[in-house]
């Protein structure tokens, strides 16, 4: 991130401060991501498509997810929200166990860290 002697200290600083504004930035992300996860239903998720000929009953139509994607998909945004939880209050309202990885359940909607 520096590259020592040729940083002088408001550089350093300025650094610091874009980074933190941006993890500040995530934290109301991740909130926001957990209040939509938190009042959108599985079913409501994997319920199918419309119809484009416009031959459907009427609904309840939705995205047409799978199962699996849609529990990882509210998952990961109830996790997003705890971690943001964690670092906004202290306390996770959910309460995980001790060295729960917050980062499990969003790897498996966005994959592993690229290299």
């Amino acid at each position: 991130m520096f590259n020592g002697s040729n940083q002088n200290p408001a550089a350093i600083i300025a650094q610091v401060q874009v980074t933190l504004l941006q993890i500040r930035d995530a934290m109301n992300a991740a909130t926001a991501l957990g209040e939509w996860g938190a009042g959108v239903s599985l079913d409501e998720l994997t319920a199918p498509p419309a119809p484009v000929d416009g031959s459907g009953d009427g609904g309840p139509y939705g995205p047409g997810m799978n199962s699996g994607d849609a529990q990882a998909v509210l998952s990961a945004c109830a996790d997003a929200a705890g971690l943001a939880s964690l670092y906004n209050t202290g306390t996770d309202p959910r309460n995980p166990p001790a060295g729960y990885n917050y980062g499990a359940s969003q790897r498996l909607v966005i994959g592993p860290r690229p290299r």
